[in-house]
């Protein structure tokens, strides 16, 4: 596609591409309709059930045990689409998921938390949305935090990023950026839901530099970057916690104006 997108539209596009999605032109058109208001939010899911269903689902015979989060006998997540075919699943998971990212976007909160930020953008596709995970999760050599100790993580992400949204107009953009980078580093290290961890992290940013009258141009951030700063904020990390430095050097330029923004 070549037509200019909506600011919105191009920024929920942007995260999406950081967790791995190829979007093709129709998926692209769809959202930012949606992002232009030609299609309504009840459409545009209309229009998502309709492009990700499964003729006929799978028949198959279970004996494996039955492990938390998953589909039995499947490696594919339980989800409130009835989907079972796990390449089907991520493709309307990141299609339906930018499309709450961009209603939020339009229509910004003045305060939202990490777990209710999950919630709102994952609710049409997972019943535990929201909710902190039961099981550990690792990313090849990475282990996030342990199950015990998500209820302090979350409680320090929660204070940090209310406090960001409260002093959010009183930031410049050095020192947005770098707020932006501690809550993000440490909340990356907590990784508190099973899947979506990223986007709700990535969309609360958005939303406290929008509090502070700026935009977070992710278009100019590529995914292996990105995937770089968390994996050395982890490596980094003191006893204070996590490094934010690869975060605030890899956002610093990234602060801008949502008129920039557009203008690209």
């Amino acid at each position: 596609m070549t037509a200019q997108l909506a600011p919105e539209s191009a920024w929920a596009l942007a995260a999406q591409r950081l967790e791995g999605w190829r979007p093709d032109d129709e998926q692209i058109a769809v959202l930012d309709e949606l992002a232009h208001g030609t299609l309504t939010v009840p459409q545009f899911l209309g229009w998502c059930r309709r492009r990700y269903r499964e003729e006929q689902p799978p028949r198959r015979t279970v004996f494996a045990r039955r492990r938390p989060y998953l589909v039995p006998g499947t490696s594919v997540l339980v989800n409130n689409l009835g989907l079972t075919e796990a390449p089907l699943l991520a493709a309307a998971e990141h299609a339906i998921s930018a499309g709450r990212t961009v209603g939020l976007l339009k229509n910004p909160p003045s305060s939202l938390s990490v777990c209710d930020a999950h919630r709102a953008i994952f609710a049409d596709i997972y019943p535990w949305a929201g909710e902190p995970r039961i099981t550990r999760v690792t990313k090849g050599d990475v282990e996030f935090a342990t199950v015990p100790q998500l209820s302090t993580g979350l409680a320090r992400t929660a204070r940090d990023v209310d406090e960001a949204f409260a002093c959010a107009d009183g930031y410049g953009p050095t020192a947005l950026a770098y707020r932006l980078a501690r809550i993000y580093a440490d909340y990356n290290a907590v990784h508190p839901f099973r899947e979506g961890n990223g986007r709700a992290g990535t969309l609360i940013l958005q939303l406290i530099a929008q509090r502070g009258g700026r935009w977070l141009a992710l278009d100019r951030v590529t995914r292996t970057d990105w995937i770089a700063a968390s994996r050395a904020s982890m490596v980094g990390a003191t006893l204070a916690g996590p490094d934010p430095t690869p975060f605030a050097d890899l956002l610093a330029p990234l602060v801008t104006t949502r008129e920039a923004a557009a203008n690209g």
